[in-house]
């Protein structure tokens, strides 16, 4: 009964994989200050979002290339463009880019869990499963059945080996398939935060324009010396006066003494 009910849930992912590609899973990560403060790399991200939703990878990558040409320190357009490498069926790439934003700091946790189902065909379950805990180990508990129930662990799943059971017990996952499906919560897929907008620049002084009609030449004389006085007080904050000393408290004045010669230090001729 057990092996049915995985097999159907297996073939319920393939038949979803078919309609969406399975790269989509993985677009969970929001891009850093970089291409949040530029409105040109905002517009590029959420271009690249919208085609690879849409089905057009080459068109995304391009969008999110661009992002990670000009940021390049943050890793989540490097995730992204392989994610649409991924989705355009160039695995390669998607590997080879992916391995490189595992290794920047401040790497999503996601980019090690997309490896591991790149890899999940693999002959060898250990490489696949070693970028699974990687990411698991990063990524916060309550995802965990989220990522072990992707369709591309499905195999892994089914043959139930010592290294997957190894690894569902060390983060204290069950082991039964329909109670994983029941805990998996997909994570939220954060959106592009608001672009801050700088407040205006207030102006130093607010003038009246001078009317020669209506002003004398001694009232813009006066106001002139205003605003330049405003000026100093504007650069140059107010020094505190301070009291005057009393005659009687004036330091006496020293008797200059002649030099000593020092005895200690020879003296030059």
């Amino acid at each position: 009964m057990r092996l049915l009910f995985i097999a159907l849930a297996w073939l319920a992912a393939l038949t979803a994989a078919s309609a969406r590609s399975p790269a989509l899973d993985y677009a969970v990560v929001l891009p850093g200050a970089c291409v949040q403060q530029s409105p040109d790399l905002r517009a590029a991200w959420q271009a690249g979002m919208d085609l690879l939703a849409a089905g057009d990878p080459a068109g995304a990558r391009s969008a999110f290339q661009r992002c990670a040409q000009a940021c390049p320190e943050d890793p989540a357009p490097l995730h992204m463009s392989a994610l649409a490498a991924w989705a355009g069926d160039q695995t390669a790439t998607a590997i080879r880019l992916l391995v490189q934003a595992t290794r920047m700091r401040q790497a999503p946790p996601v980019s090690s869990i997309a490896l591991a189902a790149l890899y999940a065909d693999s002959p060898a379950p250990n490489v696949p499963l070693g970028w699974l805990r990687r990411g698991l180990q990063q990524a916060p508990p309550e995802e965990h059945a989220y990522w072990v129930t992707r369709p591309a662990f499905t195999r892994i799943m089914m043959e139930a080996d010592t290294p997957w059971t190894e690894l569902l017990a060390e983060f204290q996952l069950p082991t039964d398939p329909a109670v994983l499906a029941a805990l998996s919560t997909p994570p939220d897929r954060p959106g592009l935060e608001p672009l801050a907008v700088a407040e205006p620049i207030q102006p130093l002084l607010r003038l009246s324009l001078f009317d020669p009609g209506k002003d004398s030449l001694e009232q813009a004389a006066l106001v002139r010396k205003q605003v330049e006085q405003n000026l100093i007080d504007r650069v140059r904050p107010p020094v505190e006066s301070q009291p005057a000393l009393d005659p009687s408290e004036w330091p006496a004045e020293e008797t200059p003494q002649p030099d000593t010669p020092d005895a200690t230090r020879p003296e030059q001729p």
